[in-house]
């Protein structure tokens, strides 16, 4: 099962967090985000991800139809409209029983962390974002083994925001 990274980084290459109020996501990149959401039909995304969209109706409108799955270890609350999972091995049989063949992982660094901890992550969307700051996350803490990158498109989806499309070789 193939596994998309979806991330949003500072010109100095950190995670941005929403939480940390250092930015707000692009209209752009939402609806770019939900563009390849809808196309894989799933999306994974962690307990303050999924807040930040539940506090949003427009954002939880938009993905619609999307198969919303909350990577939490800690959840013990039900969510609306979304499955939680505890682990990576979870999120990968529950998308594999209900027939999906890629996993759009979009969000936040736990999250993302996790997916490469594992070793699971074969494409790559990261895009870049005119900010240099301190607050943000290390998308790479652990990983198995180096991961050779192939970039295979490249594209600006906002006057302010650069997109590099990478899958693994």
């Amino acid at each position: 099962m193939e596994t998309i990274i979806y991330v949003a980084v500072s010109a100095n290459g950190l995670i941005l967090l929403t939480s940390e109020d250092n930015y707000q996501i692009p209209v752009e990149l939402l609806q770019d985000c939900m563009g390849l959401a809808h196309q894989t039909g799933n999306m994974v995304i962690g307990l303050n991800t999924y807040r930040l969209f539940s506090n949003n109706a427009n954002a939880l409108e938009a993905f619609k139809g999307v198969e919303i799955a909350v990577l939490s270890s800690s959840c013990e609350e039900e969510l609306e409209g979304v499955t939680v999972l505890k682990n990576i091995d979870a999120v990968r049989e529950f998308y594999k029983a209900k027939g999906y063949s890629k996993i759009f992982v979009a969000g936040g660094a736990y999250t993302y962390q996790s997916f490469l901890k594992e070793g699971h992550a074969d494409e790559f969307y990261i895009n870049y974002l005119p900010i240099l700051t301190a607050a943000g996350a290390l998308l790479v803490s652990h990983i198995p083994a180096d991961k050779i990158l192939e970039i295979k498109e490249n594209k600006v989806i906002a006057e302010n925001i650069v997109q590099l499309h990478f899958t693994t070789k």
